[in-house]
């Protein structure tokens, strides 16, 4: 039987997330994990806004709490559901890093992309990370997507 979470303890983790409550948001996952008798990336995989599509990711990435995004990286290795968790699209094709660089969050950018979040994924719209930051005039994310990323980055930015 797949699993499946009540809206409340969705809304509750993605609530944490988006808030930074680090504390009340380990101590939940935690709970359901004890609760529900599975791994983190289970409880992850199904912990997603029904009409957004967004995650916790999403949420954490979005209001640029780093401090959250390394607790589920790290809750999550060595597993193999890392990539696809960092690189899960929301409803309009976006990714937790297209939303750290479209809000200009540096530190969770370079906490996502140094853990394989894809640079390259475009969204519904066909634009990337890096498009995402540069018209919403995050240099700062911007400048260290290139750098980080290389000429691939760089070519991709002036298109």
């Amino acid at each position: 039987m797949a699993l499946t979470l009540s809206e409340d303890d969705t809304d509750d983790l993605i609530y944490f997330a988006r808030a930074g409550e680090l504390g009340d948001f380990r101590e939940a996952l935690e709970t359901l994990c004890k609760r529900e008798g599975c791994p983190v990336e289970d409880i992850l995989g199904v912990a997603v806004d029904g009409e957004s599509g967004n995650g916790v990711l999403h949420m954490a990435a979005a209001n640029g709490h780093s401090d959250i995004i390394k607790h589920l990286l790290t809750a999550l290795l060595p597993s193999s559901s890392l990539t696809t968790l960092l690189n899960t699209r929301n409803a309009a094709g976006n990714t937790p890093l297209h939303w750290a660089a479209l809000n200009g969050h540096l530190s969770a950018v370079q906490v996502l992309v140094e853990a394989g979040a894809d640079p390259y994924i475009q969204n519904g719209v066909g634009h990337d990370a890096i498009y995402e930051a540069e018209v919403n005039d995050r240099k700062e994310a911007v400048d260290w997507m290139l750098k980080e990323g290389g000429e691939g980055l760089e070519e991709l930015g002036e298109a």
